[in-house]
């Protein structure tokens, strides 16, 4: 009876749930001897210190066959890759919290770890995720990160099982590499300095495991290109780079756009059965060095080489076109390259490298879809989240090339249209959602960008007039019938816009923001006596910022103005007053010249800060300036490589003066002139 009592004053006590059952059977079933067994606990202190052991060795117990079960799984399951590129600190990290989480048996489970690396300053996260082939994971993912105050994305590893039963993605984050940092040496390079001395003997393609579309080259892959390359490449870089072709292949892509801001793309189909990177594409054979995207045959390898983008945002709008596209990303990796001759002040220059494993729905993409690929990713960092979000998650099918045009045209109209209904279009996305209203105004707005497209499309044919009035007029029609008056008018706004604009470079290859050359009056009506026409308008529209360059005389003189508004409410407001600035500068800098042969002009440069981080709010203002700068040029340089439809059919000249806080980018401007 003692013992039941103490049993039952102890039953709040959660280590005596476990034992207080077993232990009261047992004495029910000795109540009728004579007396209990000496060693049967009676205390208190004797049965915690007996439920405490018993509860360590059950819990012992099921974490020794739950981790029987998981290192088998986990060393068949995991790609080569990944022994490779993390170190052993973090693998055993990650097995402690992959059998955690396979004990909960969850089919819909993340986990987020965050390691800080104290010798190196630098942070680890790593995100655990069962049912690795959902679509858009690692794009939900990316969405959701959280960068480290002071510190910028340095690496990425994305991996998935081969069971695709779990995702396992590593972002590293860290301070700017400063000087002093350990750099990669020629042992950490021996294998891709070897397959170089192949190259060079002509021997690499029979040694090196597949045919080989290199050549030796004594600039490019020479001892002295070589180590001035290592220098700016960390150990980890030439360590896990296991294949020497791939490792040069890089080499090439940046060689070919450091210093500039510029994008190249490499896309390389990977056959069925073949061996790339250590990785085999039939089958998992169950071995530490099997695996490798997923388990999944073949695929292609997509390289996006890209100078003076911001890491995470490169990262995140490439993996949200491929899951447009509907290619499922299995491996991934990110790296970045020193490049001082981009550097700033301010921000040190790189590049960043970006490689991904992607698998396609279809068997294979013919020549046209891989091109159109490569342009998409090419363009990806100059895209702006509205753009994105309009044409890959709103409405997938629109595509971002129309997107991109009726962005910018709403953001283009902004200010006349707030005139009319202040309330209705607040802000640019104000007027994005009354497009997205309804599907038939979506179709509208897809059939206003198309006739843009069409108009502007260099053929050798061309877009006639007769065809081109025959169109806008049959939209006008259809547009005229809605009922809805905001969607009315914004379209109306729109297929006008497109009437008014005289030239475009849309079709530029390597261009970095979109720019048009309107007719004034699609800003300032003639009806309006009060307000002088101006001679010309320019509008630039690109990432995070839009740009009016307004002017009053054929040759004209003024300066360029950046407006930073600190919130989303700011911007929206500056928004609808930005070609009225640009305007009254333009107008004001033109009264001071009436004495000159020179007109007024001014560029004002609206900023989206808000939508920046505050540590990257410079870095994106200056990329403003830049491709602001870029699309002028486009518009006024004619070039033979670049054909344009030009319904101006008139030579301009565009003078940019330096202007308050842009005195810094007056070297740029030349440069890109010169070039």
């Amino acid at each position: 009876m003692l013992l039941k009592r103490v049993l039952q004053r102890s039953a709040g006590r959660p280590l005596f749930r476990a034992v207080q059952k077993p232990l009261l059977r047992y004495q029910s079933s000795s109540a009728s001897t004579a007396s209990f067994k000496s060693w049967v606990p009676t205390q208190g202190g004797d049965l915690e210190k007996i439920a405490t052991q018993a509860l360590i060795h059950e819990v012992s117990l099921q974490q020794f066959e739950a981790t029987a079960k998981l290192v088998p799984w986990f060393l068949c399951n995991m790609p080569a890759s990944y022994f490779r590129q993390v170190p052993e600190s973090l693998r055993r990290q990650h097995s402690t919290a992959i059998g955690a989480i396979r004990e909960l048996k969850q089919s819909d489970l993340s986990l987020k770890i965050d390691t800080v690396v104290e010798n190196g300053g630098s942070v680890e996260t790593t995100y655990l995720a069962t049912n690795a082939a959902r679509k858009g994971l690692l794009h939900a993912q990316l969405t959701s990160l959280h960068i480290p105050k002071d510190m910028h994305l340095s690496k990425v590893h994305v991996f998935s099982s081969a069971d695709q039963a779990l995702a396992l993605n590593l972002f590293s984050f860290e301070k700017n590499w400063v000087e002093g940092r350990e750099c990669a040496t020629r042992s950490d390079a021996k294998h891709i300095l070897d397959f170089i001395a192949q190259l060079r003997n002509g021997s690499a393609s029979s040694s090196s495991g597949a045919a080989s579309d290199l050549l030796y080259d004594e600039a490019a892959f020479g001892d002295a290109a070589m180590d001035e390359y290592f220098t700016r490449l960390r150990p980890s870089y030439c360590k896990g780079m296991q294949s020497a072709r791939r490792f040069l292949i890089q080499k090439q892509m940046f060689d070919q756009i450091k210093g500039t801001h510029g994008t190249v793309v490499h896309i390389e189909p990977i056959e069925g059965g073949a061996v790339v990177e250590g990785i085999d594409n039939n089958v998992n054979t169950g071995s530490i060095g099997a695996g490798g995207g997923g388990g999944v045959g073949g695929g292609y390898w997509i390289t996006i080489a890209s100078a003076n983008v911001l890491p995470q945002v490169l990262l995140q709008l490439s993996s949200s076109i491929l899951v447009a596209k509907d290619m499922e990303v299995n491996q991934a990796r990110l790296d970045k390259i020193q490049d001082p001759s981009s550097s700033t002040p301010e921000h040190p220059g790189y590049v960043t490298m970006l490689r991904f494993h992607a698998t396609s729905p279809v068997s294979s993409l013919d020549e046209s879809q891989i091109e159109s690929l490569k342009q998409t990713l090419k363009r990806c960092k100059w895209l702006d989240d509205d753009v994105t979000h309009l044409g890959l998650i709103q409405h997938p099918s629109m595509g971002v090339e129309k997107a991109e045009i009726i962005t910018a045209l709403c953001s283009m109209l902004h200010g006349p249209l707030a005139k009319q209904n202040a309330q209705a279009f607040a802000s640019v996305s104000s007027i994005l959602s009354i497009i997205s209203i309804s599907p038939h105004f979506v179709h509208l707005a897809e059939a206003i960008a198309q006739l843009f497209l069409d108009r502007f499309k260099p053929t050798p044919s061309g877009f006639g007039e007769e065809e081109f009035t025959t169109r806008e007029k049959e939209l006008q029609a259809k547009i005229s019938r809605l009922q809805h008056e905001a969607a009315r008018l914004v379209l109306l706004k729109m297929l006008e816009a497109v009437r008014a604009t005289l030239r475009t470079n849309y079709y530029h290859a390597d261009r970095y923001a979109l720019g048009l050359r309107v007719n004034p009056q699609i800003m300032v009506p003639s009806s309006d006596a009060s307000k002088p026409i101006p001679f010309g308008i320019i509008f630039t529209y690109g990432r995070n910022f839009a740009a009016f360059h307004n002017r009053f005389r054929d040759i004209a003189r003024g300066g360029l103005r950046v407006v930073t508004p600190q919130n989303r409410d700011q911007h929206a407001l500056e928004s609808t007053r930005h070609f009225d600035e640009a305007y009254g500068l333009s107008h004001a800098q033109q009264l001071k010249n009436k004495d000159i042969p020179e007109g007024g002009s001014k560029a004002v440069i609206l900023v989206n800060s808000s939508s920046v981080p505050i540590a990257d709010r410079f870095f994106e203002t200056r990329k403003s300036i830049v491709a602001f700068t870029d699309a002028v040029l486009d518009l006024t340089v004619k070039s033979a490589d670049t054909p344009m439809v030009d319904l101006y059919q008139k030579e301009e000249l565009i003078y940019l003066g330096p202007g308050t806080c842009v005195c810094v980018y007056v070297c740029y401007m030349y440069v890109c002139i010169y070039a």
